[in-house]
């Protein structure tokens, strides 16, 4: 309702200044009709070739009696002209009408996309506005206004800033207005024209790599639903004191002796005039087989043998304490050795398996001779 009441207040615009030709002049009665997009006049003569222009350069020929515009601004004051090239003739009229309290609309209102899907929006209360005016904001769809869904506040409950998700489903021209309203005084408008294009903040993309000693594959994936074409600057520290800058238009870069090495990118649309480079992405840091990793992997190496070695040398105490356990659990058994003739006693000894001095003591008789 507010914005329909707007465009009712709107709708009338200042007089046209006509160059008079004759009583009656080829066209008059020019004016803007703000739900159509059209601005309109009245046909008096056969006329040819009538030209519409905005400002000082937006032109285009008119249909019969009217001029369109996809985008009107329903704020800012603009001057429409329409030019007739036969018979000639000029008027021009101005829409809307002056503000008589600009300073109560929004400040500096602003919108960029972000993040890929996002788009944020930010404004400022007017210096003349009264403490009870709260804002809104609106984007048109084809022929309609809708309010934005996710507002943002300041310490006064007074919305200051709004958030769209989804942005790749919104058209990629339209128009952004903040009104507001208040008890105290009238409140006048603002209105952004959104190029989702043109105002796309990019962010750097994160890089992988793929390296060893000799070289560094680097890559990244870069994603946005409006430009499609990128630059890219690299900045390669390699050594303290030591860097290097590189421009690139791919999404792939190969280092050669990398090292260990930390590089940052920053990027920008390529094609897009407007495009400013995006702040430095986070440094990312990457260790391709360096010298500095020598002791390292000496290290780790030394550990590994120590280890099997200790691991040999137990397994070799376990194997030795399990077979003196097999020998006291089954000891071996005692064997009779054949008898000995003693040369001396001239009798026979019974002698048991040597090295066991707890054999019983065997009785030797000499046999007496007959």
């Amino acid at each position: 309702m507010d914005v329909l009441r707007l465009l009712m207040l709107l709708t009338p615009a200042c007089l046209p200044q006509e160059a008079a030709q004759g009583p009656k002049p080829p066209i008059q009665n020019v004016r803007m009709d703000p739900e159509r997009g059209r601005l309109t006049w009245e046909l008096n003569a056969r006329a040819s070739k009538i030209l519409c222009t905005k400002d000082p350069d937006q032109q285009q020929w008119a249909q019969d009696t009217y001029c369109s515009y996809q985008t009107l601004s329903l704020c800012n004051v603009t001057k429409y002209t329409v030019q007739v090239h036969s018979p000639p003739f000029s008027t021009w009229i101005l829409f809307p009408e002056r503000d008589e309290q600009p300073e109560t609309a929004p400040a500096d209102l602003s919108c960029w996309v972000h993040d890929v899907d996002f788009m944020s929006c930010r404004w400022a209360v007017g210096r003349a506005a009264p403490s009870d005016t709260q804002y809104r904001l609106y984007w048109k769809d084809r022929s309609r206004y809708r309010e934005c869904g996710h507002y943002q506040t300041d310490s006064g409950g007074r919305h200051v800033g709004c958030r769209f998700p989804g942005i790749s489903q919104y058209p990629r021209i339209f128009v952004v207005m903040v009104n507001g309203t208040s008890q105290l005084s009238s409140i006048s408008c603002r209105d952004y024209l959104a190029d989702l294009y043109e105002m796309e903040k990019l962010s750097p993309p994160s890089i992988t790599a793929k390296c060893n000693k000799s070289s560094s594959f680097m890559e990244w994936k870069m994603f946005s639903h409006f430009n499609k074409y990128f630059q890219y600057q690299l900045q390669v520290h390699k050594s303290p004191g030591t860097s290097i800058t590189e421009n690139i238009s791919t999404n792939f870069f190969q280092l050669a002796n990398p090292g260990n090495y930390m590089v940052k990118m920053r990027v920008r649309s390529d094609g897009n005039v407007h495009s400013e480079w995006s702040p430095w992405g986070a440094p990312q840091r990457f260790r391709c087989d360096s010298d500095e990793e020598r002791p390292a992997r000496i290290l780790r190496t030394s550990l590994l043998v120590a280890a099997g070695t200790l691991a040999v040398a137990l397994l070799g105490l376990l194997l030795c304490k399990r077979f003196s356990l097999m020998r006291r659990l089954f000891p071996p058994i005692p064997r009779v050795r054949e008898p000995v003739c003693d040369p001396v006693l001239g009798g026979e000894l019974l002698v048991l398996e040597a090295g066991r001095e707890d054999c019983p003591v065997v009785e030797v008789q000499a046999l007496e001779e007959t």
